[in-house]
């Protein structure tokens, strides 16, 4: 599970406050060496999570939250501001960071909605784009669809 690098409830975040300076030195996580993963959970309904697991042998920082792509959309889904966490989520090797996306908000109908095949997903500042094979091979969106920022902890990814 990564450590929460700073801030002054840190610990209050799920995550482990840093104990020293290596997480808060660490660079940017980079997409080409983390492993990425989606997987759907029973509850909240709407819900996927994300897991980004460091591949490489130095820790990185996760920053921000995941630019989520479903098939060729032309933007990314939009941020759910209100998971932003109080610290930045730091991720020695073999740690892995979540973060939510929901798919439609709780009570669209389901006319509103269309079935997605694909998800790409980048890290704020990088260019490059990684596929992501979706649960069941497709999922339902609609309006309302948002992602949450990176979390230390899986179920505080999904507190939203």
């Amino acid at each position: 599970r990564g450590t929460v690098a700073g801030g002054a409830d840190a610990g209050a975040q799920g995550g482990l406050r840093a104990e020293s300076g290596t997480e808060e030195n660490a660079g940017a996580c980079r997409l080409d060496t983390m492993s990425v993963g989606v997987t759907s959970v029973p509850r909240p309904a709407n819900h996927l999570l994300l897991e980004i697991t460091n591949q490489s042998g130095v820790t990185c920082r996760l920053t921000g939250f995941p630019l989520a792509r479903f098939d060729d959309a032309r933007s990314a889904v939009p941020e759910a501001a209100d998971t932003r966490p109080q610290a930045v989520v730091t991720l020695a090797p073999g740690e892995s960071g979540y973060a939510g996306l929901t798919n439609s908000t709780a009570n669209a109908p389901a006319a509103d909605t269309h079935k997605a095949t694909g998800l790409t997903v980048s890290l704020p500042g990088e260019d490059s784009r990684r596929a992501v094979d979706l649960p069941g091979d497709s999922v339902e969106i609609g309006d309302g669809a948002e992602v949450g920022y990176w979390q230390s902890d899986a179920s505080d990814a999904l507190l939203w």
